[in-house]
Parts: C-alpha cells; structure tokens; sequence
C-alpha cells in the first residue's frame, strides 16, 4: 500500500509475449511474398573466400595454414564442397524458402 491508503497496480510480467517469428503471420505480411526476387545461392569460390577473409585475424598463423589446407580440400573438383554446393543449388531451385 502507499501512503495515501491506496493499493498500486501490480506489474504483471511480460511472459505472455510471444516472440514475433513463432507467431503465425497474417496474410498481409504474405501478400507481396510471389513478388520478391529469390535469392541465389552464392558461389562456392565466393563463400569460401568470405569465410577465409573473416577467420583470418583470429587465428594464428598455424590455425591459419592448416585452416587453409582444409579449405583447399574442401573446394577440389569433385570433393566435398563441389557435392554439396549443387546440392544447395538444387535444394534453391526447388524449394521456395531454402
């Protein structure tokens, strides 16, 4: 109670929201969906790049080489990287929201 003899409102908690991705989306977040370019799958040789450019600073030169000898691996015609990049190519061709 305050001073004045009158109860305050309780604070009730915020546990009844829900996060707005788990809560279903009306139509008209949808209405423009069909309109919207897709978006393609980028090129092995550009992702891997991407991921190189980003570890780099945070490894140590030793990290960095064989890190390095692992990516070259991975992208050699017909290895696992060139299997799996057709894979999400074929998976983007196919599905709407990949």
């Amino acid at each position: 109670m305050e001073e004045d003899g009158q109860q305050r409102e309780k604070v009730k908690p915020l546990g009844f929201l829900k996060p707005f991705s788990l809560m279903k989306a009306s139509g008209r977040f949808k209405a423009h969906q069909d309109a919207l370019p897709r978006l393609p799958v980028p090129p092995l040789q550009q992702s891997l790049d991407h991921y190189l450019k980003a570890l780099q600073p945070i490894v140590s030169e030793e990290e960095w080489a064989h890190t390095k000898q692992l990516v070259d691996e991975f992208q050699a015609s017909g290895g696992v990287g060139e299997r799996l990049q057709k894979g999400l190519e074929r998976r983007a061709r196919k599905t709407e929201n990949w």
